[in-house]
C-alpha cells in the first residue's frame, strides 16, 4: 500500500513545473517506488484470506530483493529512466522492456495464486476474493497499459493519459477494497 501511494504521489508530482533534472529524479523515484507494488501483491497473493499463515522466507525475500535490486539500477543508471527532453517525453533506456515483463510476470502469478484460493473457499471468500481480483485486475491493467505499454510503442509523452490515468486507476482497487471490507464485517 505505501508503495502505491508513493506511486501516485510522485507521479503527481511530475505534473508540476519543475526543472527537467528534477523531474528525472522524481520519475526514477516513482519507478523504484512502483517496483514493489507487483512484489508485494505477489507475497499477498500467498497469505490470503489467510493473514497469520506463514510464508516461506523465500517468498518474502523475493519480494523485499528484486524491488531493491531494480530500484538500484533504476536510480543509480540510466537503464530505465533517461532525461526529460523539453516536450516533457521521458526516454526510457534498455532496461524498459524487462520492467514491463517484471510486472506483468507478477500481476499474472499473483492472478493466478487468487484463482487458485478462490476455487478452494466457501461462498463468502468466493465473493470477496472476487471482488480483490476485478479490482485489482481493473487497476492493475490500465497502469500496466498507461505507464508500460504505452511508452514500450512509443508514446512517452507525459500526459492526462500517460502519468494521470496510471496511478489513479489504483483507486479503482481502492473502491474493491472498501467494499470488501464492508462484506467481511
Amino acid at each position: 500500500m505505501v508503495s502505491v501511494i508513493a506511486w501516485v504521489s510522485l507521479n503527481t508530482m511530475l505534473a508540476t513545473n519543475l526543472e527537467t533534472e528534477i523531474k528525472t529524479f522524481i520519475n526514477k523515484f516513482a519507478f523504484f517506488a512502483a517496483a514493489f507494488i507487483p512484489t508485494s501483491l505477489w507475497l499477498f497473493s500467498y497469505s490470503f484470506p489467510w493473514p497469520k499463515i506463514k510464508l516461506f522466507p523465500k517468498y518474502t525475500l523475493t519480494a523485499l530483493i528484486l524491488p531493491i535490486i531494480l530500484g538500484v539500477f533504476v536510480v543509480c543508471t540510466d537503464l530505465l529512466v533517461g532525461d526529460y527532453v523539453k516536450t516533457e517525453m521521458v526516454n526510457f533506456g534498455k532496461l524498459f522492456v524487462f520492467v514491463v515483463v517484471y510486472f506483468v510476470f507478477f500481476f499474472t502469478y499473483s492472478l493466478i495464486n487468487f484463482l487458485k484460493t478462490y476455487k478452494e473457499q466457501n461462498d463468502i471468500y468466493k465473493r470477496i476474493i472476487k471482488l480483490l481480483i476485478i479490482g485489482i485486475f481493473t487497476s492493475s491493467f490500465i497502469g500496466v497499459i498507461s505507464e508500460l505499454i504505452l511508452p514500450l510503442v512509443g508514446y512517452n509523452h507525459f500526459s492526462l493519459l500517460r502519468g494521470w490515468i496510471g496511478p489513479f486507476s489504483s483507486l479503482i482497487w481502492l473502491i474493491f477494497s472498501t467494499k470488501i471490507l464492508m462484506i467481511k464485517k
